[in-house]
């Protein structure tokens, strides 16, 4: 049972009620409902990860992935395993993730990279300029952004689904709530070959 009750939707105040109006809601954003105007801004963020990245969407979804297992969140995991299928990630990379084994030959070097920036943002490790270990070398600006906030931003959602004990959907919910989150970004030099699946 979750810790956070699910505020009265018709108890909301009439702008919340108009931004959400007949969208499907995840539980984590009904529980966030109880600060209404905290819950549009983060769920803004949300959809803004969907739809105004450079990322491709196979590699936002390893990172989330990534930050997902890190905090062993069931909650991110069970969403974010069915996007990243559809964005094109394998299941050996699904699995390498799971397992937490090292990334090896499954992932190119930018997805490699991406996921080990990923999870020093969990550990809040700081990464050293240059150099063969150094994860961010490989992306510009832009990307080196996307990534660590896309990272902070699950970190937080795993955080809140441990306190608020948010319950994951019923399976055929979820499904529509992954296919109506699932725009993908536009391809940037992130974006270089994958390896063979």
């Amino acid at each position: 049972m979750p810790r956070i009750r699910y505020p009265d939707p018709s108890r909301l105040p009439d702008d919340v009620i108009a931004a959400i109006d007949g969208r499907p809601l995840p539980n984590v954003t009904r529980a966030m409902l109880n600060s209404p105007h905290l819950a549009l801004a983060v769920a803004q963020q949300g959809i803004t990860q969907f739809t105004a990245l450079a990322l491709p969407a196979d590699l936002r979804e390893l990172v989330i992935l990534a930050v997902g297992h890190r905090n062993a969140c069931a909650y991110v995991i069970a969403h974010h395993e069915p996007l990243a299928r559809a964005a094109g990630c394998t299941d050996l990379q699904l699995e390498i993730l799971r397992s937490g084994e090292a990334l090896g030959e499954a992932f190119d070097d930018s997805r490699r990279q991406a996921v080990e920036l990923a999870r020093r943002v969990v550990d809040r490790e700081t990464v050293r300029t240059g150099g063969p270990a150094d994860p961010a070398a490989g992306f510009d600006d832009r990307e080196l952004v996307e990534i660590v906030i896309t990272a902070g931003y699950y970190q937080m959602i795993c955080g809140f689904c441990a306190v608020a004990e948010v319950e994951l959907e019923p399976a055929a919910d979820s499904g529509a709530l992954a296919e109506s989150a699932g725009a993908s970004a536009p391809r940037t030099r992130a974006a270089r070959a994958q390896p063979s699946k």
